[in-house]
């Protein structure tokens, strides 16, 4: 990449980023996946001239799925979603699910002295959990962060709490992330909250 004129972004090294006046060309690759965004088309159908002299691209111009993603791309709206894989992981998960419309348990979470309550499946859930709130559902995140600050030796408030976050995918199963195309600026909006308290 750094051949073709690009810098390996500082925070990512998975991310690639090309930019010459106005020109500006982002690649994100994982392993054999990877996305090409930009803002030339011209720009674009160069870089993918040169990428193929390097290396077998198969190179498609609507992306569908990637790494787990579902994107739909409509022109005015774009959405993705991870429905698949939560629906993978509430079918795997082995432990009651408790019906939440919230995100966190109102019973406070301390460090467990004691033996793990079955910390591997403990650790796999929270695991792919993240995955989840990093793919398509930041309304999580704040919560599953909690519970990994715990998840080396679980007790049962901390299994109550991943019982209830799980509760609540599985009552929001079919949220997704949208962006709507309106205008050249970037909106961000966040539904932060504890236990339905907002913050």
């Amino acid at each position: 990449m750094n051949k073709l004129g690009f810098e390996c972004s500082e925070v990512d090294a998975s991310l690639s980023i090309y930019q010459k006046h106005a020109t500006i060309i982002i690649v994100w690759i994982d392993v054999d996946d990877g996305i090409v965004i930009g803002n030339s088309i011209e720009s674009m159908n160069n870089f993918k001239q040169e990428l193929m002299h390097e290396v077998d691209v198969q190179w498609q111009t609507n992306v569908e799925k990637i790494v787990g993603l579902h994107i739909k791309d409509n022109g005015k709206q774009l959405e993705i979603n991870q429905k698949l894989l939560i629906d993978q992981y509430l079918c795997n998960y082995s432990r009651p699910i408790v019906p939440q419309y919230t995100r966190m348990t109102n019973v406070p979470l301390v460090t467990n002295r004691a033996e793990g309550l079955d910390t591997t499946n403990s650790q796999s859930a929270i695991g792919t959990l993240m995955y989840i709130s990093g793919g398509s559902r930041p309304e999580i995140t704040y919560s599953v962060h909690m519970l990994a600050r715990f998840s080396s030796c679980p007790n049962k408030s901390h299994w109550l709490a991943l019982n209830n976050l799980s509760g609540y995918l599985l009552h929001h199963q079919d949220q997704c992330l949208r962006y709507l195309a309106v205008g050249a600026d970037i909106s961000l909006w966040v539904d932060v909250s504890w236990g339905g308290v907002s913050l």
